[in-house]
């Protein structure tokens, strides 16, 4: 059977791998057996869908668009409320008034992962030590906290240590 699968946006990750693939934040079809896409529906870290996803944005967008036209200004001209600057220069005007001095702006460095502290809290607690691990084999967020100095939510625990857990089964 053919379904859609991707990762679920807002778990923040940037990739998963289940079932022996890899899945990103783009649709991807694919043919599974029923146990396959049993394991991928339980994932709560991916998003299943059995018709074409992108169909549906698709037409949600074009709704959005006629039942929201943009507006216009007196003088005719489209009103925008966010101006969004997608190139990488921008013109400044210097003090004597002259033609506008083009600046580079900088690209940031690509973000690492949000949850690599966590992560490495996590591989710094000592299996041995039942104090730092919960019954059921996961880690205490009390000695996550300890290590990295601010609160982790048992869901975020949870999503790193899941995450953890993927990376050492491949």
């Amino acid at each position: 059977m053919a379904i859609y699968v991707r990762v679920n946006p807002r778990s923040q990750l940037a990739s998963r791998h289940r079932a022996g693939l890899l899945f990103t934040a783009l649709w991807l079809l694919i043919e599974v057996d029923a146990a396959d896409r049993a394991a991928i529906e339980q994932d709560p870290y991916l998003e299943v869908s059995e018709s074409d996803p992108t169909e549906i944005e698709t037409a949600a967008v074009e709704t959005e668009l006629l039942d929201n036209p943009p507006s216009e200004n007196a003088d005719g001209a489209l009103a925008q409320a966010d101006a969004v600057i997608d190139s990488a220069e921008s013109a400044t005007v210097d003090s004597s008034g002259d033609a506008p001095e083009v600046v580079e702006v900088t690209e940031a460095a690509p973000e690492t992962d949000p949850n690599q502290a966590i992560k490495d809290a996590i591989n710094q607690l000592d299996k041995g030590n039942a104090d730092q691990w919960l019954k059921d084999g996961r880690p205490s967020t009390k000695a996550i906290e300890e290590i990295v100095g601010v609160t982790v939510s048992s869901g975020l625990r949870d999503l790193v240590w899941a995450d953890i857990r993927t990376e050492a089964a491949e």
